[in-house]
């Protein structure tokens, strides 16, 4: 089994095509037909639905979650900064402890 723009195919002979599903690829050659069975377009073009979805919904909460950071982003930039600073305190203290 493999996918084909997205689609699960089966590797067939061109004389099975019409018994076995949709074609949507062949080989170079041209030996060989890369077929979706029937049995399972359906259920991929449910698959695909569901995937467009979630892109729609993550992309959603990516554009609420960056206006929140750009209504924020002063508390953020300090907040960054503040990490940064204790870091570097860290790292110095180590330092400090392995040097001896």
């Amino acid at each position: 089994v493999d996918r084909i723009n997205g689609r699960f195919v089966l590797c067939v002979k061109p004389n099975y095509k019409r018994r076995v599903g949709i074609a949507h690829d062949s080989s170079r050659s041209g030996k060989s037909l890369f077929i979706e069975p029937f049995q399972v377009v359906e259920a991929t073009n449910e698959l695909t639905d569901a995937q467009r979805e979630l892109r729609m919904e993550e992309s959603k909460i990516l554009s609420k979650m960056q206006a929140q950071l750009l209504i924020n982003s002063k508390a953020v930039s300090e907040a960054i900064g503040a990490a940064g600073a204790l870091d570097l305190c860290r790292a110095k203290a180590i330092l400090a402890r392995d040097m001896g």
